[in-house]
């Protein structure tokens, strides 16, 4: 709809950025109203509605082809212009856009707003010369209207006194046809001895602008008319004389009263001084339209060579003719048609390879193409192969007029031998078909726009019990009582969509049979159309489905039961298809995911795995698909959180014959079980470390104490032999002490370690860029020792947790870093990743040799020594502080040389 001024445009687009996009385009360059339609149902819907003056269209469309929407956007003559907007650009579908009347060719890169913005004012200049046009034609019907519609004579002659305007009042009084009249001067219209007061008066006209004469007019039978001619010379919008003018009032007593012919006079008078200004604008508007053309025609000339490459790579034969019917340019397509060189073909007549029957009509057609200049007009006809045979082609043409006045003709001809074959294959088909329908089991029945039975197979009495020949002629409707009371809605709701909404349509109900009781018939119907495309009925095939739809009841039943055991599960159920979607799920891997059962079916179940072992999963697939179960599959597959979780999948096969028809899949959360298997491992790999400790670390330094002790007592009871005796004592004290110290370090490790496993009493937000300053701060001796850089980014992000075991993880990763970093130019990064879910993602990063393979399972187990003998805990603890907060830490970087952690908000 227009609102004021405005124009409308029709944006079909099935992606939504783009359309959003071309919207904006068309709304800030040309303040447009805007209607969008993602697919092509509600594209046809708005244009049945809504009078749009510009349609944009893409290729590709989700509900079908934007080509074939277009053939049926300008089907008609009136059409709006259409612009096809296109990821998928290439010359064949330019052409193809061109020859079915798109308005213009844009294609989705980064041309686009300017393509558009030319190709959008290229159709505005179009629906502007329209609009002048069809004013003028308007205005020109209702001028001649007036003119008719006057009792006296009115005439219009060049200067020459020519005539080429008049009204049909003129033809009724002298008899003349239009073709007499004109080859007529307009002193052929009075008696001889008139023509010089006609001459007379056609000067003074010239010289004063007006003349009243008298004269006789003399019919083509004979007879003389007195007339009082009333005349005035004719001026153009420039003011240039461009003929004569003249009402004629019959002096005889057959023509109006003067009191009448004066007012008549008057209003024409008025009417053509309103015409005339309005003709004005009009004039004024189709110049600022001819010049806009112009500008576009001047593109259009730039663009000569891409066209051209349209014409010579097209499949349908495009031949541009002459006024008089000869060949000036053929498309390259006619070698692979007719099998003739287009060298051969050009300038020659194209009657010469036409069939001898068919030259007639074809010479019609080219003639009202010549005589009508922009019009368009189709024609069949038979067209001579090289080879001798004739093909049938249908013959679109268009005629234009060149700017020096020549005439051209571009004829597109399309080989319809195969569709006339099919048409005569149809035929006989129809015939076929009819034996088909009399004989089938279905019923068949037909009905016109109203309803009327017009044909009802003789199985509606075999299945029905019910005489057809009694249903033909009566309406659909009254057979409502044979259907069962609560299918009538439903029935009636069918049968209106395809009769008014022209859509096809399918339902199940229940029609008595004859003898009392219901029968389940499934049918369909679809609407029927004539030749010109009008709906002419619709044709109704309904089966017997009693059977089946007790079946189906008794299927449905049972289907319930299995659905309640398949929701209620703890486990994960799900149904495969061999594709690899999801087909159905239960509720709990719905929640689980976060899906809906309609998203989940929109993915495949490879989505969900984390990808750890895919020739393994694939190979477990290829068993199913070949018949075979897969029973214990453990797998790690991702929640609708990103979190991931161990499942163990089994698995079976559903089969159909020996084809796979779907895989049902059990999955059962093994996470906890994994998770205490490898809490497990860890406690005994710790109590392995534990028992290593005590056995020879702590062993060590009290067996150093215990030696010294001995070798103490042994000095002391020889004491008066051993020489230097107090210094011996001291250098034994001195490994006592030592050796005590080294023991205390350790009791002390281990009760860090089991700290660490505890939960914290104090749980507040704790800002982590402080907690990484302090741990440099405190480092910072050490950290220039060893001349390291350290980055640390701005910002680390606060974490929900304990402010001690931040201190204890973040110090003991980057004491790691630094103190084992052995690069002339050592330098550690601490980066945050971001937080999804309340859970933190970190990384700390050295330039070090990194981590060796053997030793990267065993850096987190407790007392795994480093190079420099100490105890080796402190990454021991970060694996404890880590787990307390539900998070994972792995070893990444080309050189090993990166710890990637992720720790969990506790709750407040």
């Amino acid at each position: 709809m227009k609102t004021g001024n405005r124009l409308t445009a029709l944006i079909i687009e099935d992606d939504l950025e783009m359309a959003g996009l071309l919207r904006k385009l068309l709304r800030s360059r040309f303040s447009m109203n805007i209607e969008v339609a993602h697919d092509c149902a509600t594209a046809r819907r708005l244009i049945r509605d809504t009078e749009f003056d510009l349609i944009t269209l893409d290729y590709r469309l989700p509900d079908g082809a934007g080509l074939d929407l277009l053939d049926e956007i300008t089907d008609g003559i009136e059409h709006p212009p259409v612009i096809m907007v296109t990821g998928h650009g290439d010359e064949e579908i330019a052409a193809r856009s061109f020859r079915s009347r798109a308005s213009g060719y844009v294609v989705k890169d980064e041309s686009l707003p300017e393509m558009l913005g030319e190709a959008v004012k290229k159709a505005i200049a179009q629906i502007s010369l329209k609009s002048v046009e069809r004013e003028l034609l308007e205005e020109k019907l209702f001028i001649e209207h007036a003119l008719n519609s006057l009792p006296d004579i009115f005439a219009v002659v060049d200067l020459d006194g020519k005539f080429f305007r008049w009204n049909s009042r003129l033809n009724e009084i002298t008899g003349y046809s239009d073709a007499e009249i004109t080859s007529m001067h307009m002193a052929d219209m009075f008696r001889p001895e008139d023509e010089d007061a006609v001459n007379e008066g056609m000067r003074r006209m010239t010289e004063e602008g007006f003349g009243i004469d008298r004269v006789t007019l003399m019919t083509r039978d004979g007879r003389a008319i007195p007339y009082e001619l009333n005349g005035a010379l004719l001026h153009d919008y420039e003011g240039n004389p461009i003929g004569f003018g003249g009402i004629g009032r019959d002096l005889s007593g057959r023509g109006v009263p003067v009191a009448d012919r004066l007012r008549l006079q008057l209003g024409l008078e008025e009417l053509v001084k309103d015409s005339a200004s309005e003709l004005r604008a009009a004039s004024d508007e189709l110049r600022d339209a001819l010049e806009e053309t112009s500008r576009a025609g001047e593109a259009l000339r730039s663009g000569e060579r891409y066209y051209r490459s349209i014409l010579d790579n097209s499949i349908d034969v495009i031949a541009i003719l002459d006024g008089s019917g000869n060949m000036m340019d053929i498309s390259p397509s006619v070698e692979r048609v007719l099998g003739r060189a287009p060298s051969e073909a050009t300038g020659r007549e194209l009657l010469e390879i036409v069939h001898p029957d068919d030259a007639a009509a074809l010479q019609d057609h080219f003639r009202l193409l010549v005589k009508d200049p922009g019009r368009s007009a189709t024609v069949e006809s038979r067209l001579r192969h090289l080879d001798g045979g004739w093909h049938i082609f249908e013959l679109v043409g268009r005629s234009f007029m060149m700017e020096d006045g020549a005439v051209r003709v571009v004829e597109n001809a399309r080989d319809i031998t195969d569709r006339k074959s099919a048409e005569m294959e149809l035929r006989e088909r129809e015939r076929q078909l009819r034996l088909i329908t009399d004989n089938m089991q279905d019923v068949i029945a037909q009905v016109d726009t109203a309803g009327v039975f017009l044909y009802v197979s003789p199985s509606y009495g075999t299945l029905l019990g019910h005489d057809p020949a009694e249903s033909v002629g009566r309406s659909a409707l009254e057979y409502l009582e044979l259907i069962h009371p609560d299918d009538i809605d439903s029935f009636v709701r069918a049968f209106q969509t395809i009769m008014s909404d022209f859509e096809p349509a399918r339902l199940r109900y229940r029609f008595k049979h004859s003898d009392g009781y219901y029968l389940w018939l499934d049918s369909v119907g679809v609407p029927l159309y004539d030749q010109d495309q009008n709906l002419s009925g619709a044709v109704f095939s309904s089966r017997d489905i009693t059977e089946a739809a007790e079946a189906e009841e008794a299927l449905r039943e049972s289907e319930e039961r299995y659905r309640t055991i398949f929701d209620l599960s703890p486990d994960f159920v799900y149904l495969v298809s061999p594709n690899g979607s999801v087909v159905d799920a239960n509720r709990a891997l719905l929640e689980r995911t976060g899906l809906s059962l309609e998203e989940i079916r929109r993915t495949g179940y490879m989505d969900f795995f984390a990808g750890e072992d895919p020739e393994g999963l694939r190979a477990a697939v290829g068993r199913l698909m070949s018949g075979g179960e897969v029973r214990g599959l453990v797998v790690r597959a991702r929640s609708g959180t990103g979190k991931l979780y161990y499942y163990e999948i089994n698995a079976i096969p559903l089969m159909e014959g020996d084809k796979v028809r779907s895989i049902l899949s059990l999955a059962r959360d093994i996470t906890g079980r994994i998770r205490t298997e490898e809490e497990l491992r860890s406690l005994n790999r710790e109590l392995e470390g534990f028992a290593e400790t005590v056995s020879h670390d702590l062993r060590t330094p009290l067996t150093s104490i215990k030696l010294a002790g001995e070798t103490l007592a042994r000095m002391w009871q020889k004491r008066d032999e051993v020489e230097e005796l107090g210094s011996e004592i001291e250098r034994i004290a001195e490994v006592i002490s030592l050796s005590a110290s080294q023991a205390e370090a350790l009791i002390e490790d281990l009760l860090q370690l089991a700290r660490a496993g505890q939960q914290p009493s104090e749980v507040v937000r704790v800002d982590i860029s402080k907690v990484v300053a302090r741990v440099l701060e405190e480092r910072s001796a050490l950290i220039a020792e060893r001349g390291t850089q350290v980055e640390a980014d701005e910002s680390l992000g606060t974490v929900q947790a304990n402010p001690s075991h931040m201190y204890q993880l973040f110090g003991n990763i980057v004491d790691n870093a630094v103190r084992h970093n052995r690069n002339p130019e050592p330098r550690v990064t601490v980066r945050y990743l971001g937080s999804d879910d309340g859970s933190h993602h970190y990384s700390v990063e050295d330039n070090g040799a990194g981590i060796p393979p053997g030793d990267r399972e065993n850096v987190f187990l407790p007392f795994f020594k480093g190079e420099e003998g100490a105890t080796g805990i402190g990454l021991a603890i970060v694996k404890k502080l880590i787990n307390l907060y539900d998070g994972s830490i792995e070893i990444a970087g080309d050189a090993a040389s990166r710890f990637n952690f992720t720790i969990t908000d506790l709750p407040a």
